[in-house]
């Protein structure tokens, strides 16, 4: 990728998206491939993460096992952050328990649609129709944030965590989920 020819209205490209890194697949379990090659002395920044993990733990055991990889410029698009019946308490969660306790931030960067009212979505209030009623409402579940330094925002959700902690423990597959 490069930046836009001279005269274009098209603005730069993030730094962090500025080059052309060459990129690997594995197979397997998500995050043995990973410890692997984020275990090393010098492990160069990750540019840019394509979380598609849809609960609290598969996205805590991303999120956790690429830690000293994610930093500020980091872009992490997400498939399932927002807007879907359980969002406070799955990938949402994992990010602000992520960035809280490493003392990140982050800043939208491409979102579609509208975010469903995060109160309502605490209180259990969803749309009729579930996926549909969202996106009938024009509130879409897929969103990418860039990693920033910590600027205090966080603290814009701090209100609602004792609630998304209660919603995760009542559901099975998020259990492991970590105690104050």
């Amino acid at each position: 990728m490069t930046a836009a020819p001279t005269g274009s209205r098209t603005s730069r490209l993030p730094a962090c998206l500025n080059h052309r890194p060459t990129p690997s697949l594995s197979s397997g379990h998500l995050s043995r491939p990973w410890r692997r090659s984020c275990s090393g002395a010098k492990v160069p920044p990750i540019a840019l993460i394509h979380v598609d993990c849809d609960i609290f733990s598969a996205a805590t055991t991303v999120l956790e096992t690429l830690d000293r990889r994610i930093g500020p410029g980091t872009v992490i698009v997400f498939d399932e952050l927002l807007n879907y019946a359980e969002f406070p308490e799955n990938e949402l969660l994992a990010l602000y328990l992520f960035l809280r306790a490493r003392n990140l931030d982050f800043e939208w960067f491409v979102t579609i649609g509208d975010l469903y009212p995060f109160e309502q979505a605490c209180a259990g209030k969803q749309p009729d129709d579930a996926f549909v009623g969202y996106r009938n409402l024009c509130c879409y579940q897929n969103t990418s944030i860039v990693i920033t330094a910590s600027t205090g925002s966080l603290n814009r959700i701090e209100k609602f965590m004792p609630l998304a902690r209660s919603l995760a423990r009542q559901r099975p597959l998020q259990r492991s989920m970590p105690a104050d």
